[in-house]
C-alpha cells in the first residue's frame, strides 16, 4: 500500500489540486510585483498589472519567462542579488551560490518549505525512517547536499554525508555500516559498483535515488544487478528545487502540488499537447525571498502524462529527460556554461579561439579543451589553466592546446549519448 508525506495534498483530486495552484499563482505574482524591484520592472516595460493575472490562462499568456542566463546578467548587472529580493536582507538564514555564479538567498518560511518539498520527494522515491543513507553530492555552496541531507534526516533517516569522490571512503563505509540507500549521481555509483568489483567486495543497497544526470535504461539495469537495488528517479534544478520524483509504479516522475510546470515548444514558448515532448518551465508558489516566474529549465522531457497514477498521487507525470536546449550542458551534476569558459580565455592575451568537447567514458563525462595558444611554455599554461578552470566552473577539465583550430569547429561538440 503507498505511503505518502501529505496524504491529502498529494491525493487530491487534479481538478482541485490545479485550483489551488491557480489561487498560489494570482498570490505570488502579486508579491513578486510589490516586493522585487525586479519584477516590478519587468512587468512595468510591458504595462503588465498583477491584477491583470485573475487566472491560471493569464499567467500561462502574459508572464514573461524567465531563464538561468537572465538571472546571471541581472545579478552580474546589480549584484549579488540582481533586484530579485522580494523580502528583507536580514530575513535571510540560508544563502547558495551555484556557478554562474548564482546566489540564491531563502528566507526561513522558504528554506522550510523548500525542505518539506525534498522531504515529499525523498519519501515517495522510498527513503525511509529506518534507512542508513549515503549522500554523493556536493556539501559545498551548492544547495545539493545540505537540503537533502536536511530532508532525509526530517523523514527520520539515517544520513552519512558522504559528498562527492573518495570512492574507496564511500565503499568501506557501505560496507562496514550497511548502508542501506544512496542518493547521488548513476555515474558515481555505477563507479563505485566498478571499484568494489576489482576488490572483490559485495555490496547491497535497498534504494537508490539517482538525480542531477540522465538514467538510462541500460544503466539503471545495471545499478539494479550490481547492489540488488530498487532504481528511482528525482528531477529538479537549483533554481526551482524538485519538479518531479519518481514513485514505486514508475513511469514518470510526479509533478510537485506547489509547483505549477508547463511544457513548451523551446522555439515558439506555446505550450505543447499532453504527451508531445517539449522544454520543462516551472515555477515554485511557495518561495518569497527570490521569486521566479515561468523559468525555463532548459531541459526537454517527453512530455506529461496526465493518466492516474496506481500508487494513489493525483499529479502528472513528467516522462522521460531526453536532452537540453540551447548551449548549456549539465556536466557531472553541473551546469557548463560555455560563457563561463570564454570569460577564462579571454582574460589571456595569448589565447585565441576554444572548443568544449564532451565525451563519455564508461559512465563518467570528460571535458577537453581545446584553444587556440601563440606563447610559450604550453605546459605551465596548461596547469594554470586548469586551475583557472576548475575556480571558474567547478569542473576538472583536461586542456589541449593547437595553432588553429578549423573553420567548422562547433563551439560545444557533446559527443555523448545521455538519453538512449
Amino acid at each position: 500500500m503507498a505511503e505518502f508525506w501529505h496524504p491529502e495534498i498529494e491525493t487530491m483530486p487534479l481538478d482541485q489540486m490545479r485550483a489551488r495552484q491557480e489561487k498560489m499563482v494570482v498570490e505570488h505574482v502579486t508579491h513578486a510585483y510589490k516586493n522585487s524591484p525586479y519584477y516590478r520592472k519587468k512587468f512595468d516595460e510591458i504595462g503588465l498589472k498583477p491584477e491583470d493575472i485573475k487566472n491560471i490562462g493569464d499567467f500561462f499568456t502574459k508572464v514573461p519567462f524567465i531563464s538561468k542566463s537572465e538571472i546571471i546578467d541581472a545579478q552580474r548587472e546589480n549584484p549579488p542579488f540582481g533586484d530579485f529580493l522580494a523580502s528583507p536582507k536580514d530575513e535571510i538564514v540560508r544563502l547558495w551560490v551555484s556557478p554562474g555564479p548564482i546566489y540564491y538567498p531563502f528566507s526561513g518560511e522558504d528554506l522550510a518549505g523548500f525542505q518539506d518539498m525534498c522531504s515529499e520527494a525523498f519519501f515517495a522515491t522510498g527513503i525511509r525512517k529506518h534507512d542508513l543513507l549515503d549522500i554523493a553530492f556536493s556539501y559545498y555552496w551548492v544547495p545539493a547536499g545540505t537540503i537533502m541531507d536536511d530532508a532525509c534526516r526530517e523523514i527520520g533517516a539515517g544520513v552519512i554525508p558522504g559528498g562527492t569522490g573518495m570512492t574507496d571512503m564511500h565503499i568501506d563505509v557501505m560496507k562496514s555500516a550497511g548502508v542501506s540507500a544512496y542518493i547521488g549521481t548513476p555515474s558515481f555509483l555505477m563507479h563505485i559498483a566498478d571499484v568494489a568489483k576489482s576488490k572483490n567486495i559485495d555490496l547491497s543497497l535497498r534504494v537508490g535515488v539517482f538525480t542531477a544526470e540522465p538514467l538510462p535504461t541500460d544503466l539503471k539495469k545495471s545499478l539494479e544487478d550490481a547492489f540488488g537495488l530498487d532504481a528511482r528517479q528525482l528531477y529538479g534544478t537549483a533554481d526551482v528545487g524538485f519538479i518531479g520524483r519518481e514513485c514505486e509504479i514508475g513511469g514518470g516522475m510526479h509533478l510537485y502540488e506547489d509547483m505549477v510546470v508547463e511544457v513548451i515548444d523551446p522555439n515558439t514558448g506555446e505550450h505543447v499537447p499532453p504527451g508531445e515532448p517539449g522544454e520543462v518551465v516551472a515555477t515554485l508558489l511557495n518561495r518569497k525571498c527570490m521569486p521566479l516566474l515561468r523559468y525555463r529549465t532548459g531541459d526537454l522531457v517527453q512530455g506529461l502524462d496526465e493518466e492516474p497514477c496506481a500508487c494513489g498521487r493525483t499529479s502528472p507525470k513528467l516522462l522521460k529527460l531526453i536532452g537540453r536546449t540551447g548551449d548549456t550542458v549539465k556536466v557531472r551534476g553541473i551546469f557548463l556554461v560555455p560563457k563561463q569558459v570564454g570569460d577564462v580565455v579571454s582574460s589571456h592575451n595569448d589565447l585565441g579561439n576554444f572548443q568544449i568537447i564532451l565525451e563519455r567514458e564508461d559512465v563518467r563525462d570528460e571535458i577537453t579543451i581545446k584553444i587556440e595558444y601563440s606563447g610559450k611554455d604550453p605546459q605551465t599554461i596548461i596547469g594554470q589553466l586548469q586551475k583557472e578552470f576548475k575556480e571558474r566552473v567547478k569542473l576538472q577539465v583536461d586542456v589541449e592546446l593547437t595553432d588553429k583550430l578549423p573553420k567548422d569547429s562547433k563551439l560545444l561538440d557533446d559527443r555523448r549519448d545521455l538519453f538512449k
